[in-house]
């Protein structure tokens, strides 16, 4: 009896991909499609302009190649939304991210920093606050 139930199993999954196949034919992908999917979590497309359909000016003085990818990015989320922090979630988050590192290697030259810091620039992300932050310290700035 154990001989017949993997055919069994074999013949019943036949008989509903064949169902399946004739009765939704948009739930069935081609096996070349399945191996061509991968999961993850990047975006497909840019969140942001790229720098040529933006036409912003990278002022001269910004040498770091990562800043100059990013830069356009930046304004455009300023002029969205108040401030030049972009989620760490996008690939111009991590670019931010990497500057952040950047940074604190000492590997930014004055005038980027200046330039950085003009537009309120945050030195530390979100995550790096919640690990640094005296929970206690902030509870009595709360409470006062």
């Amino acid at each position: 009896m154990r001989a017949t139930r993997p055919s069994l199993v074999l013949s019943l999954l036949a008989s509903i991909s064949t169902v399946t196949t004739a009765t939704s034919p948009a739930f069935v992908l081609p096996s070349s499609s399945l191996q061509s999917k991968t999961c993850t979590n990047q975006r497909s497309t840019p969140l942001y302009e790229q720098n040529k359909e933006t036409n912003v000016e990278i002022p001269s003085f910004i040498t770091n190649k990562v800043l100059q990818q990013v830069y356009p990015a930046m304004l455009q989320h300023q002029s969205l939304y108040g401030n030049v922090n972009i989620p760490l979630g996008t690939s111009e988050g991590k670019k931010c991210k990497t500057l952040r590192r950047l940074y604190a290697e000492n590997k930014l030259s004055e005038e980027e920093v200046e330039l950085l810091s003009g537009l309120d620039f945050r030195w530390s992300s979100l995550e790096d606050i919640y690990e640094e932050a005296d929970f206690d310290e902030l509870l009595g700035r709360l409470i006062e």
